[in-house]
């Protein structure tokens, strides 16, 4: 069951698309994503406080980061009920922006404890964390003067090589 009030945004979001209002979707979207930035900047510095990671990859601290950028888009829209108007819309879509990044959180968390899905943890956690992996950039110049006139251009290569020798990007 939609509630009256969902679906009356879900009307104004249909109009604003078909009303091809740029500036509105504009400001809506730049609205959700400071909220999702206000949360997940509180919920790094709230999450050390209490004894978690800042960027968790585990079950607990996904739940907890999520919880806390929950809170912080339940507070968004609390206040955005007190201001009312077109500012308390843009703030009530910032804590939407909140609400959403949370509950994603916590659908990572579920998922990253499922056989066969990857996990949290991003590939930048993994090697900044173990301290196993180096990268280089490699370079194959051959740029001189006559080369250069005759089209050819200096290519770049990063290749990242994990020391445990499971990951190698080329």
């Amino acid at each position: 069951m939609v509630s009256a009030n969902v679906d009356a945004l879900s009307d104004s979001f249909e109009s604003i698309i078909s009303d091809r209002d740029v500036a509105g979707a504009a400001t809506l979207g730049l609205a959700g994503a400071a909220g999702g930035v206000v949360a997940t900047q509180a919920a790094g510095r709230i999450a050390p406080l209490i004894g978690m990671e800042a960027q968790p990859s585990g079950l607990q601290g996904l739940f907890v980061n999520g919880t806390v950028k929950m809170l912080v888009g339940a507070g968004l829209g609390l206040a955005a009920i007190r201001l009312g108007g077109t500012p308390g819309l843009v703030l009530g879509i910032a804590g939407l922006g909140g609400l959403i990044l949370g509950g994603g959180d916590w659908i990572n968390a579920v998922l990253s404890q499922s056989a066969g899905v990857p996990g949290a943890q991003t590939a930048r956690q993994t090697y900044n964390n173990s301290g196993n992996a180096s990268a280089r950039v490699v370079s194959t110049s051959t740029s001189t003067t006559a080369n250069a006139s005759r089209g050819h251009e200096e290519e770049m290569d990063f290749r990242q090589v994990a020391t445990n020798g499971n990951v190698e990007f080329r």
